[in-house]
């Protein structure tokens, strides 16, 4: 090379061996393993300009291999610490990993391309950010990206993907494993103050069975309620609902669920829902009385909100809360015959108790 008419020359030297520079500065760089630590570099180049030399040192950083994650529960628990001290939108490491598409978000409010991932194994990671449309429920597929916290979510964006050719499977396959889990547990994975140390957990599949409804309480979910125990139930994100679930409501259904993430306006965890996995519960003698004499009738009353805001609708009614369970106790005697004959008056049955019970405090 030439400078104003002198002779150019730049030799290159590196202080470690992931990087090699040859006589014709063509670098040669591997990559630390994904198991190993970055590798600072130090490259050093010598400038001689008509017999005077002179040095310039550059620093830079050798990113280690991504890893990639077959196994998302490893996954999660090796990440758990660190998510759980996240506050934001933070970036925790560059990864990759190889599973199926369980669930494809792209056509709900989420305004991206998005998947549900699995391992196959009962466990899952929602990936966004940067994908192509093309890919379909059941692919086999690798994907890299950023593995981040978002406000204790962890999930992959910026993502590349990569299909699997030829190892394609159905929902129904990547699901008959799945266990069945009460709502109160489902809930207890994450709830208040325990979100922490259930992060490890995170991407969870599993399966519960409960009555379907919208939500009374926050416009942005769904939920599914337990039939013994209408105040029992867990919040699943609308944004995350198949319309299948959706043309279920009022009825009793078990359904496959991830846990989605951490959300403090509903005090704990939030659940994402897997299409095409809906199966009828058929219910006990016992079950039928406490789901149409509690469950189904609470449902109904929650449009109201409870007991008193129907009450509020009678003229002259004062202030004073009137506790579901005070009616439960008439609902109760109900017998299972009367139950069945009478189901669509207990809403009207509601209100005559309301007054009468207004008339009483009176």
């Amino acid at each position: 090379a030439e400078y104003n008419g002198k002779a150019v020359t730049i030799a290159w030297a590196s202080n470690v061996s992931n990087v090699t520079i040859d006589a014709q500065g063509n670098a040669t760089v591997v990559r630390p393993g994904a198991d190993a630590a970055n590798v600072d570099v130090v490259l050093t180049a010598t400038i001689t300009i008509d017999g005077q030399t002179a040095t310039k040192e550059f620093t830079l950083t050798v990113a280690k291999e991504a890893k990639l994650w077959t196994d998302f529960e490893a996954m999660f628990g090796n990440y758990a610490a660190v998510v759980a001290e996240s506050d934001g939108d933070e970036e925790i490491d560059y990864l990759g990993v190889e599973g199926w598409i369980l669930a494809d978000y792209s056509s709900s409010a989420m305004s991206q391309t998005s998947y549900l991932i699995t391992d196959g194994n009962g466990y899952s990671v929602y990936v966004y950010g940067g994908l192509e449309e093309g890919y379909a429920v059941g692919d086999k597929i690798v994907a890299y990206g950023d593995f981040v916290s978002y406000f204790y979510m962890p999930e992959l964006k910026n993502v590349t993907l990569t299909k699997v050719e030829g190892e394609e499977k159905t929902v129904a396959e990547l699901t008959a494993e799945i266990p069945t889990v009460s709502i109160a547990d489902a809930k207890a994975i994450l709830t208040g103050d325990n979100y922490k140390s259930s992060l490890a957990k995170y991407g969870q599949l599993l399966r519960v069975e409960g009555l379907l409804r919208d939500s009374s309480e926050q416009s942005s979910y769904c939920e599914i309620v337990d039939v013994n125990n209408s105040e029992n139930y867990i919040h699943v994100y609308k944004y995350m609902v198949y319309q299948d679930m959706k043309d279920a409501y009022g009825s009793v259904k078990s359904v496959v669920l991830y846990l989605h993430d951490y959300y403090g306006s509903i005090g704990g965890g939030r659940f994402g829902a897997v299409g095409g996995t809906l199966q009828n519960v058929e219910l006990t003698d016992a079950q039928k009385v406490n789901f149409v004499k509690k469950v189904y009738t609470a449902t109904h009353l929650r449009k109201y909100n409870s007991i008193v805001s129907i009450a509020q609708m009678i003229d002259s009614y004062s202030e004073e809360d009137i506790e579901l369970d005070e009616y439960m106790e008439i609902l109760n005697e109900i017998t299972l015959e009367e139950v069945l004959e009478k189901r669509n008056l207990f809403i009207e049955e509601a209100i005559t108790v309301t007054k009468l019970i207004k008339k009483g405090n009176n």
